[in-house]
């Protein structure tokens, strides 16, 4: 390698590649929705599970053309991965037939952007940011969450 920087875009690389791979191969397994979505989220959550919100700051701030291939990524895979995912939960019943996966998709990307963007957790009011989980594993199980599960309970109130 000529470089430190080189090291480290390799590394990412590598990183986005498994993770691609390990995406790719849950998608055509044969396996029941909720599974699928487990084996997903843990294949994520362990994927951020290397990254800890200081490094995310510091790719941010000094190495952009990474962060750029980063967040490039992210946005690739919700693209490509969440669709698919959504007309899967769909077909299968575990989601609404009227279910906007336009909407859906922009939430699912948006809030991976906020996993992995440390300013966007920063510019909360301190109570608030004290509340979001500082693991990026642990931020995406609370998003997917809420995503999934949602926050209203009892009867509809739309």
């Amino acid at each position: 390698f000529e470089s430190k920087l080189q090291i480290l875009d390799t590394l990412i690389e590598e990183k986005l590649t498994l993770l691609r791979t390990d995406l790719n191969e849950i998608l055509q397994h044969k396996v029941d929705f909720p599974e699928k979505m487990r084996r997903i989220t843990t294949s994520v959550a362990v994927t951020l599970s290397g990254l800890s919100q200081h490094f995310l700051e510091d790719l941010q701030r000094n190495t952009p053309q990474i962060w750029e291939k980063i967040s490039g990524f992210r946005k690739g895979m919700v693209h490509v991965y969440f669709p698919m995912l959504l007309d899967e939960g769909i077909k299968e019943g575990h989601f609404k037939k009227t279910l906007n996966k336009g909407v859906a998709v922009m939430l699912m990307m948006n809030a991976m952007e906020i996993i992995i963007n440390p300013k966007l957790i920063a510019a909360l009011p301190d109570g608030l940011a004290r509340q979001v989980p500082v693991r990026p594993e642990e931020l995406f199980d609370k998003v997917i969450e809420i995503i999934y599960d949602g926050i209203h309970q009892g009867d509809s109130i739309f």
